[in-house]
């Protein structure tokens, strides 16, 4: 079964909502929800220019060379 844009819209930007959320409850590494939402910030249907998404890929990029995670 083929989902809509709409639902696949909705879908990912619930996965940054849990990735944001999760990063200010301290359940997600803030490097490791920067990282995950460098990732989805194409996927959320926000202009390429939004401030928010900006920021987070800045920090992304700046530790892309890190070992984050599981390879930590």
């Amino acid at each position: 079964m083929e989902i809509s844009h709409e639902e696949y819209l909705e879908e990912k930007r619930k996965r940054a909502v849990e990735f944001a959320s999760g990063m200010i409850d301290g359940s997600i590494h803030y490097l490791e929800g920067a990282i995950e939402l460098s990732l989805l910030r194409f996927e959320v249907g926000l202009p390429e220019d939004d401030k928010d998404f900006l920021a987070i890929a800045g920090v992304a990029s700046e530790i892309d060379h890190l070992p984050i995670g599981t390879s930590r």
